[in-house]
């Protein structure tokens, strides 16, 4: 059975979230348009977030959280770049969509884009890359659990009800037993009673003959 649940997670993980890709497009931050890397996900905000704080902590970057956007400010990140920049991820959800994007500025306002600075582009991409297999892994075990649980609590069930089931049926066979021991006594105890009825007639007659003296 947790064969077979793991087989379905991961079937519908390949469907769910095949063909996702890295875009760079403009974001809003600070009330100001910016240049970022993004990617779509289809997969709960709070398990993103798992995976993205997870990541940061195995790249070694250390932010500062507000409302879902991490930032670390003239930070030296060597993973992203040589220079000192100012580093963003922002976590946004839409229904059912969530959306991880990452950001660089190298200095008064110059994000970093894929023409100007290639090096820090790929970087920043395999971060939100890295995160969206993370939130993918991490979305996987928390359905997993889930499921896990239900098996559990079914199986939990099925106990209980297997135990109740012996239970009853060996109160079914207490009752047949005791069934069978009353019909041998009530043949028993009617057998005494026809011997006492003949008893009480001969004892009425033995009282009319003294009466009629």
């Amino acid at each position: 059975m947790k064969n077979f649940v793991i087989s379905c997670l991961t079937l519908f993980s390949l469907f769910a979230f095949a063909q996702k890709e890295v875009s760079e497009r403009s974001f809003k931050l600070d009330k100001k348009e910016r240049n970022g890397f993004q990617m779509e996900l289809e997969i709960p905000e709070k398990t993103v977030i798992k995976a993205a704080e997870r990541k940061l902590k195995a790249w070694d970057i250390k932010t500062k959280e507000s409302r879902n956007v991490y930032s670390a400010l003239a930070a030296n990140l060597p993973k992203i770049s040589s220079k000192t920049i100012d580093f963003y991820l922002v976590i946004e959800s839409r229904k059912n969509i969530t959306t991880v994007i990452a950001a660089a500025s190298l200095g008064y306002d110059l994000f970093v884009n894929s023409r100007e600075h290639s090096a820090e582009a790929s970087n920043l991409r395999n971060l939100v890359k890295e995160i969206a297999d993370e939130a993918k892994k991490v979305y996987i075990e928390e359905k997993l659990a889930e499921e896990m649980a239900k098996l559990a609590d079914m199986e939990k069930e099925m106990k209980k009800r297997s135990e109740n089931q012996v239970d009853m049926q060996k109160e079914n066979e207490n009752y047949a037993k005791k069934i069978e021991e009353n019909k041998t006594k009530m043949q028993e105890n009617q057998k005494t009673m026809d011997e006492l009825k003949n008893k009480i007639e001969d004892q009425k007659k033995a009282i009319d003959k003294i009466k009629q003296m």
